[in-house]
């Protein structure tokens, strides 16, 4: 009996030690988890804390802003083409009018000719008329010369502004649909910033809830990890007293309080022991079952926990694309686009506006040209009137005469009607020219160049913020995966703790072999010496309680054989942290 005594005894020595190691290691590898929660709990609130921020709130101001001016620039654009298209027309219009005035001059240049020959042939009283002939014949010069240079000049015109318009068509086929996405885009934009935002607040409150879960799960673990100590307390109390119960079931031993008990009397005394020592070795047994369950349940919960903070990150900071940028990202991108959109009207606004310079500064010589023209056709309309008079007082020979003078007089009278249409034309084109590239000029490219100079310091705020949130997601997805890493680690070592159960299930068994092997223990001194010194060494109440239903004198005041089954106990109640840690 003693030597099995002893072998239960050793082989408890080895779960004991065990016991120490996988909940020394268990409470380190908790330790570390508990920092990188905190500190994951910390990275969410530092992102919150961006979208929070001065920087980024300014950023978005700073897009609303872009926003509508890149829609009031595009509509500003459109109008611009539609003008450009209608001076295109006036233009072409003017042409024509040109066209009919060269025709119509052409027809003054005929009568004339007319007129000469007609006027040589009636002898001196021709003389006279020949002399308002020449008159006519010297302003149809002066007039072909002008509009020699007219028609020159609204060529170079009807080219810069086919150069205009090719420009526009290039720029809308290149730009059109950026044009209308940007607004959109920046809208949508600005619009998603919002939604973050809001969803931002409800997930910090989700991981607030979630922190405080965790707290909670750390604090039960902690809790439940101090059975680690309790267990080898409890080992060594058992370790101890199977020492005790060895010398008293070793017949050679005569220095105890049992020294004179007989040999059958020592051992049942022996027996009574380890029946208290299986009790107490199963009930420990039952604990740490107990424990080890309730922490691989809050593992796996803080596990969760994590995971879903970082889930909750990436969710509502992380972009659609890639999982470590920040939404910001996406942003940024279309602010990028949306910047170059605005490079690129700023270049063709220059252009444009080059042409149109240039267009503005014929379009201002047309005017002296069409004022000639006018002042000659006036000329030429009361020459011809005179030479219908002077016609008429010559009389039937004069009658040729009259008709051309006629002719020449309604000629006149269509090439001035023409000359009004093409100096309102002149005008038209002077003054639409120099509403798209007259004062208004400095005033567009300076409101293009706000925009750009808007979106340059939001696209530095924006990436600024950008990075951070990024350097946060990163550090997030790492530290979520590094605390889940540590708490799986920890659940996997915690396996060992199996081993230590079974070990006090099979001493108990030992145990309880051994207590089965004889009879009723003695009263006396001897036994409640024995047992008084198991009992002194106890630390727990729970050992106290055991220890009181099943020593001998316990047990026979219950009525209950020597070894029978004691009563169960009930479940100690847990201790809250505070009681653990204070």
């Amino acid at each position: 009996m003693r030597d099995a005594i002893l072998a239960t005894a050793e082989a408890l020595g080895a779960a004991a030690g065990v016991a120490e190691e996988t909940f020394l290691e268990t409470g380190r590898r908790l330790g570390a988890s508990v920092e990188l929660l905190e500190h994951l709990t910390g990275l969410f609130g530092s992102l919150q804390g961006e979208l929070d921020g001065d920087a980024f709130r300014r950023a978005t101001e700073s897009l609303s802003a872009v926003a509508v001016r890149a829609g009031a620039i595009g509509g500003a654009r459109r109008d611009e083409r539609a003008t450009l298209d209608r001076l295109i027309a006036v233009t072409a219009g003017l042409r024509r009018r040109i066209d009919e005035i060269a025709k119509e001059i052409r027809t003054i240049d005929v009568l004339t000719i007319n007129a000469r020959i007609t006027a040589s042939g009636i002898g001196d009283a021709g003389a006279e008329f020949l002399d308002y002939i020449g008159g006519i014949g010297r302003s149809l010069a002066i007039t072909n010369t002008n509009l020699q240079h007219f028609r020159a000049e609204l060529v170079e015109v009807g080219r810069h502004l086919a150069s205009a318009a090719a420009g526009e068509a290039d720029f809308s086929s290149r730009h059109a649909q950026t044009a209308v996405e940007v607004p959109r885009r920046l809208e949508a934009s600005i619009a998603l910033i919002t939604t973050r935002s809001r969803n931002a607040a409800g997930a910090a409150a989700d991981v607030g809830r979630r922190s405080r879960k965790l707290a909670d799960g750390v604090g039960r673990v902690v809790m439940a990890l101090q059975v680690g100590d309790a267990t080898r307390q409890r080992i060594e109390h058992v370790i101890a007293s199977a020492a005790l119960l060895a010398r008293v079931a070793d017949a050679r031993d005569d220095g105890g309080p049992w020294a004179g008990l007989a040999a059958e009397e020592r051992r049942a005394l022996a027996a009574a022991g380890c029946a208290l020592q299986s009790a107490q070795l199963a009930d420990a047994a039952d604990e740490i079952a107990r424990e080890i369950a309730a922490v691989h349940g809050s593992l796996g919960q803080l596990g969760h926990d994590a995971r879903e903070i970082v889930r909750l990150g990436r969710e509502v900071y992380g972009s659609a694309a890639h999982a470590d940028d920040s939404f910001l990202s996406e942003l940024e991108a279309d602010v990028r686009r949306a910047r170059d959109l605005f490079e690129n009207f700023r270049t063709a606004r220059e252009q444009a506006d080059a042409i149109m310079s240039e267009v503005l500064r014929i379009a201002e010589r047309l005017v002296g040209h069409i004022g000639t023209v006018r002042a000659v056709e006036a000329d030429i309309r009361i020459m011809g009137v005179n030479a219908t008079l002077k016609s008429s007082r010559l009389g039937t020979i004069g009658r040729p005469l009259a008709v051309v003078a006629d002719e020449l007089t309604r000629s006149s009278a269509r090439t001035a009607t023409e000359a009004v249409a093409a100096g309102a034309d002149v005008r038209t084109i002077v003054d639409t020219t120099d509403a798209l590239a007259g004062s208004r000029q400095a005033e567009r490219l300076a409101e293009i160049a706000e925009v750009i100079s808007q979106m340059d310091a939001a696209l530095a705020r924006l990436h600024g913020v950008a990075d951070a949130l990024a350097g946060a997601l990163v550090a997030l997805g790492r530290d979520g995966t590094a605390v889940v890493g540590l708490l799986d680690e920890t659940a996997a070592g915690l396996a060992r703790a199996e081993t230590i159960e079974a070990a006090l299930r099979a001493a108990a068994a030992d145990f309880e072999v051994a207590a089965g092997a004889a009879g009723r223990p003695p009263d006396g001194p001897a036994a409640e010496a024995v047992f008084g010194e198991i009992a002194a060494r106890y630390t727990m109440a729970r050992e106290r309680d055991i220890h009181a239903r099943h020593a001998p004198a316990a047990r026979r005041a219950a009525g209950l054989p020597a070894h029978a089954a004691a009563p169960p106990i009930a479940a100690a109640p847990e201790p809250s942290l505070d009681d653990v840690l204070f």
